[in-house]
């Protein structure tokens, strides 16, 4: 086969590499109660080679404290001012009266990433304009609603997905929390919510 032949199948070849139509949809990202449930299966399979008797998982108000800025900085400020043609923003971070952190954000989603989907909803919501907005005390807690609908919250009676997919997986009563495990014969496991 001719060398130009050659070329023009790997061309062919590789732009059909470059469409979404070629390849597939990688497994369990679309469904989150997909991926929940086969996080379960393997945490249990792995519980029963280690011997352990329960799975468990954070709460969302545990979860909510790992993100919670006040214990990192006592105040944030955010800058906003245009930059060329669009709205830009600075952030500051202070602990102790004393400047600890400066970062800079080009858009609404990059300062998500800084300060999180809370904070920067109550900037976007302030609208475009130059100045500084200042957040202390309770308005430095993050997360909330999203970190509880997936990992539930105990005080509030809510599942969240990852127990309500424990509760179907391993069949337990809706009040129910902990699942046991026992091993049966040959690392085989028996899922209760009774010891």
């Amino acid at each position: 086969m001719p060398r130009s032949a050659i070329n023009r199948c790997k061309k062919c070849e590789y732009s059909q590499l470059n469409t979404t139509n070629y390849l597939p949809q990688a497994l369990f990202v679309t469904d989150t109660t997909s991926w929940v449930k086969l996080l379960l299966k393997v945490a249990s399979q792995q519980a029963v080679r280690e011997g352990s008797q329960k799975i468990t998982w954070e709460t969302g108000e545990t979860q909510n404290d790992g993100y919670d800025l006040s214990k990192q900085v006592d105040e944030i400020k955010v800058l906003q001012q245009y930059g060329g043609s669009k709205m830009t923003y600075a952030v500051q971070g202070f602990k102790g009266g004393e400047m600890t952190t400066i970062m800079a954000a080009n858009s609404i989603a990059e300062l998500e990433g800084i300060v999180g989907k809370e904070l920067a909803k109550k900037v976007e919501e302030k609208g475009e304009y130059e100045g500084e907005l200042s957040f202390t005390g309770n308005n430095l807690k993050i997360g909330g609603k999203g970190m509880i609908g997936f990992y539930g919250s105990p005080t509030e009676g809510k599942l969240g997905i990852v127990g309500e997919v424990a509760k179907k997986l391993f069949k337990q009563e809706s009040k129910t929390t902990e699942i046991y495990i026992e091993t049966v014969g040959n690392n085989n496991a028996d899922y209760s919510t009774e010891k």
